[in-house]
């Protein structure tokens, strides 16, 4: 299947070749809300690591359509959805080389996760240890 060439290719460091087949399975494939937000979470966690890893901001566009992928009627999915969002804004401001305290943006969304209801107190966690790393480093 799809998802297990993902894999591999993922475990390669092969990013380009798996967000095309991301990007293929959520566009092209007929599933149904629940699985194309699972895809869409697994995918921008991928390519924000990618990103990184080869010190690159091309896949910030695709980790905007794969967030946008994510259905916000799936309230098990929200947790998921605003910590990459968050961390979507984190990995710009890095690759911009601008200052993390004063992205008006981030610390809104920070904010906004901090005092939601339906995020999780894991993701609302690490979410603090990275704004606390942004601030601080």
């Amino acid at each position: 299947s799809k998802l297990k060439i993902i894999q591999k290719l993922n475990n390669e460091n092969n990013f380009n070749a798996s967000n095309i087949l991301y990007k293929e399975i959520i566009s092209k494939e007929k599933l149904n809300n629940l699985y194309i937000s699972s895809i869409a979470v697994h995918a921008s966690y991928t390519l924000i690591n990618a990103s990184y890893v080869e010190n690159t901001n091309r896949y910030i566009d695709d980790i905007s359509f794969y967030i946008n992928n994510i259905n916000d009627d799936l309230e098990s999915y929200i947790s998921y959805k605003k910590e990459l969002e968050f961390l979507l804004i984190v990995t710009v401001i890095d690759f911009n080389k601008t200052a993390y305290q004063d992205n008006a943006n981030v610390l809104e969304l920070y904010y906004e996760i901090m005092n939601s209801n339906l995020v999780s107190s894991s993701v609302k966690e690490r979410v603090k240890k990275i704004h606390e790393f942004q601030l601080y480093k």
